[in-house]
């Protein structure tokens, strides 16, 4: 059987364009990507950074132990006269500063391997100054007062140098006054001693004429 002349036409023509959609695509599939090259592992270790030195320890502030008759310090359990002794330090000797009260009357210190809390009335700073406030203000006072009293002391000094002159004074006037008395009493003695004498020779001259007119 004989197709018609169309027919076998179209049959090509479909024929022909299956195998163009075929050969379109091998041409459109992907290109193979190209093998990065391996790269070599490092095995060199990581050095471990250098320790740090620690930082230096601040300098401890230490103070003084000054009682007033030369005997120990009580140290207590906390900031109050009434509070338990703990144990003692010895008048002159360091005790190291933790902290103070909101007041700065008490420190809380360590003495030996003691620590508590101190009155710091009774301590004094490396350049024997007083610590507290009410320490420093009796110790301003008391200084005060030894101003006064080296000054009244001056004072009385020199009103005792003020004296000795004046004595010295009186003394040599006293002398003077004693020389021109014993001066003018010598003058007065001679006066009289002249007197008298010239009174004797008058009276002597007197009884030669008596005798010499008595005579005749």
């Amino acid at each position: 059987m004989k197709l018609p002349v169309f027919l076998t036409a179209a049959a090509l023509s479909l024929l022909s364009i299956g195998c163009m959609k075929v050969s379109f695509g091998s041409n459109n599939a992907a290109a193979p990507q190209p093998t990065a090259a391996p790269v070599a592992a490092n095995n060199t270790a990581t050095a471990a950074p250098a320790p740090q030195a620690p930082a230096p320890a601040p300098t401890p502030v230490n103070y003084f132990v000054k009682t007033n008759d030369g005997s120990t310090l009580n140290i207590r359990a906390s900031n109050s006269t009434g509070a338990a002794i703990v144990g003692s330090a010895p008048h002159g000797s360091p005790v190291t500063f933790h902290t103070s009260d909101r007041n700065g009357e008490w420190f809380e210190v360590t003495s030996g391997n003691i620590r508590g809390w101190v009155s710091t009335s009774f301590l004094v700073g490396s350049n024997g100054q007083d610590v507290s406030p009410a320490g420093a203000a009796a110790a301003r006072q008391a200084n005060a007062i030894a101003q006064q009293n080296a000054a009244r002391a001056a004072a009385a000094r020199q009103a005792n140098a003020i004296a000795q002159q004046e004595a010295a004074r009186s003394a040599a006037a006293q002398r003077l006054a004693n020389t021109i008395e014993a001066n003018e009493r010598a003058a007065a003695g001679q006066r009289l001693a002249n007197t008298i004498e010239a009174n004797e020779r008058a009276a002597a001259a007197e009884r030669l004429s008596n005798s010499v007119r008595n005579s005749q």
